[in-house]
């Protein structure tokens, strides 16, 4: 997974859930808090899925080192060898 790219908004470093796929913002989301997820008024228009660019970093470590290192299924196993006739 890349890692996003900051947004500025008056001083304000911030992401945007709506970048990332659902099951990462789902994820995201879960570690967030009252101060983390932040609403930026941008043009006369309200965004309300915004994440504080320190918390996306932090979140992204540890979701990124998770996916590194999640266990490989095997492969399947014949239950018996298979021979030619």
């Amino acid at each position: 997974m890349k890692k996003l790219s900051k947004r500025v908004y008056k001083g304000i470093e911030y992401v945007r859930l709506g970048s990332l796929s659902p099951a990462q913002a789902e994820s995201l989301k879960q570690t967030l808090n009252n101060h983390t997820l932040i609403k930026i008024l941008h043009e006369e228009v309200i965004l309300t899925d915004c994440v504080l660019y320190s918390a996306y970093e932090a979140w992204y470590e540890t979701y990124s080192t998770e996916k590194e290192t999640a266990p490989v299924s095997p492969l399947p196993q014949l239950s018996s060898p298979v021979t030619a006739h």
